[in-house]
């Protein structure tokens, strides 16, 4: 299938320049980024919901630091693991 872009001048020149580095058509290179772009989408959808703290529902959550969320996170699993 045929389609028309229209790109700022800037980026096509920066997309021109990659192409020609790496000795491939334009074309070429802005396939290979759809590609990449639609893998990555793809990627994103298959990744696992966040874990849910049903003894937590209904609470208010002050939570500050990276460690407090790997805290509540560990104690979800060592909770999931005693159940299974």
């Amino acid at each position: 299938m045929r389609t028309t872009m229209d790109l700022p001048d800037p980026i096509f020149r920066k997309l021109k320049a990659r192409a020609a580095q790496r000795g491939i058509k334009l074309k070429e290179l802005l396939f290979e980024f759809v590609q990449a772009g639609l893998a990555a989408q793809a990627v994103a959808r298959e990744r696992s919901p966040l874990p849910e703290f049903p003894e937590l529902r209904g609470a208010k959550l002050s939570i500050s630091s990276n460690s407090e969320i790997n805290k509540l996170l560990d104690a979800d699993d060592a909770a999931h693991s005693l159940r299974h």
